[in-house]
């Protein structure tokens, strides 16, 4: 048996799956802290590699967060600020790579799965299916909830220019 790692290279392509079929398909929040690791040695040096892809492992490219976690968590607001702020610094580290991104987007993205698809340089899904509004929309405020940082604190009056 082999051990299964949500960051791959091949070719010069870093490989990144944000979903497993392990959790429905929701976010995984392991890929966060693998592709974390991956990108600051890419942004270090570290690696080589020349185009980054995102996409998910199973059916979906990424149905969202991972809403059983949530209900879980010991202190929800905690749990969802950390998930954020994990999410955001892949991101910025996506961004500052300079690297073409290109995202597989088959079946639903959403939430922070739509939020990834828009990294995208090149998304590739499956046209009058996938690349529609009913599989590629937020879901933050459905669930009761939104991971986004930036909403956080602007409804803690905690905000910065």
């Amino acid at each position: 048996m082999t051990d299964y790692s949500p960051v791959s290279s091949a070719d010069g392509v870093l490989s990144i799956a944000v979903s497993s079929p392990a959790n429905g398909t929701s976010l995984d929040d392991n890929a966060l802290d693998v592709a974390i690791a991956a990108l600051e040695a890419l942004q270090a040096g570290r690696r080589d590699e020349r185009v980054i892809l995102l996409h998910g492992s199973g059916k979906n490219f990424c149905a969202g967060g991972n809403v059983a976690s949530f209900a879980t968590a010991t202190d929800r607001t905690e749990f969802l600020a950390d998930l954020a702020d994990r999410m955001h610094r892949m991101i910025a580290l996506i961004v500052e790579s300079g690297r073409p991104v290109v995202v597989a987007a088959k079946g639903w993205a959403a939430g922070a799965g739509m939020s990834l698809t828009m990294l995208g340089d090149v998304v590739v899904g499956q046209v009058g299916r996938d690349l529609d509004q009913q599989r590629h929309r937020p879901t933050g405020r459905a669930v009761g909830r939104c991971a986004d940082r930036a909403e956080q604190r602007a409804q803690r009056g905690d905000v910065h220019e």
